[in-house]
């Protein structure tokens, strides 16, 4: 088999935590080569261990240049228990030089925008209360400690870098900066548009049905024209095909308490493993945020 190329570092979620405008900003970045496809998810199956599947996954990096280094980003990488296995597959393709980055969020928000996200692609009730009772993964996916735990097994905790999604969205070029340095790369943070938010769902209220849907699957446009689409004219092909769809839902108080008490531990846990004098959020103020936030749905 002749040499393949696979990524130097990958993005690993978490999901609804900032992964496709970490993406976009890497992207800006000369250095960097990312596939046009964010989130691959080839390393979640054990078919990437044969030779078709490492050859299917190189094929994604194979219009990067000597000179750069190559990322994927794939937020199934932090989706235990539903995708388990990532971790070791990593160690076996890439090896044990790999670089993780790991986006966190606070946890009820990352639930409900996590909720939200499915139920616009038809996966979740509608009913956010209903989808918590009955959808584990709105809870699992912010047990960032218990996430992490599993890539720990298999790779030196210094060669993780773990971003709060709210220090991140505060200083993009800062972070971005930070990341560059992790990565061995030259910084190139003025290059970043600070104000653009990507893949925004209080924003672009989109669901992925119709006409969008159709060419988003079709192999023809997948395999032979999205590769070679400007990232903007994607953009733009999207958002024309996409309707509108209603907002996020705000959840009881009742489910934020649920969400914190299932999460606060595994969040003090992180916290101690990465070192941090001060939790990474104050669960009192988001109570205290949603509990304000039900009030003005009921004025």
């Amino acid at each position: 088999m002749s040499y393949l190329r696979f990524p130097d570092f990958l993005v690993i979620g978490a999901m609804k935590a900032g992964t496709t405008t970490l993406y976009r900003d890497l992207l800006t970045n000369a250095h960097v080569f990312m596939p046009d496809t964010k989130e691959t998810d080839e390393l979640t199956h054990d078919d990437v261990l044969t030779d078709r599947g490492r050859v299917q996954f190189a094929k994604h990096f194979e219009r990067a240049r000597a000179d750069q280094i190559c990322g994927e980003a794939s937020t199934s990488s932090s989706k235990l228990p539903d995708f388990p296995g990532v971790p070791e597959r990593a160690l076996e393709i890439i090896g044990p030089d790999l670089k993780i980055i790991y986006l966190v969020r606070e946890p009820v928000a990352r639930a409900v925008s996590h909720h939200h996200h499915d139920y616009c692609f038809r996966l979740k009730p509608a009913n956010f209360e209903q989808s918590l009772s009955s959808y584990r993964d709105l809870i699992q996916y912010s047990q960032y400690h218990m996430q992490i735990r599993a890539w720990l097994a298999h790779f030196d905790l210094n060669q993780i870098m773990v971003i709060p999604f709210e220090e991140y969205t505060k200083s993009r070029r800062d972070t971005i900066s930070a990341v560059s340095q992790f990565l061995g790369i030259p910084a190139q943070p003025e290059a970043i548009e600070q104000e653009r938010v990507f893949n925004d769902t209080t924003k672009d209220k989109r669901i992925a049905v119709g006409t969008w849907a159709r060419l988003a699957k079709n192999p023809i446009y997948r395999n032979l024209i999205r590769p070679w689409l400007p990232l903007e004219l994607k953009d733009k092909l999207r958002n024309a095909m996409l309707p509108n769809y209603p907002d996020k839902q705000v959840p009881t108080i009742e489910s934020v308490e649920r969400i914190i008490e299932a999460v606060a531990g595994d969040a003090e846990e992180l916290r101690v493993l990465l070192g941090r004098d001060q939790p990474f959020w104050d669960f009192d103020s988001v109570l205290s945020r949603y509990t304000d936030e039900n009030a003005k749905a009921r004025a």
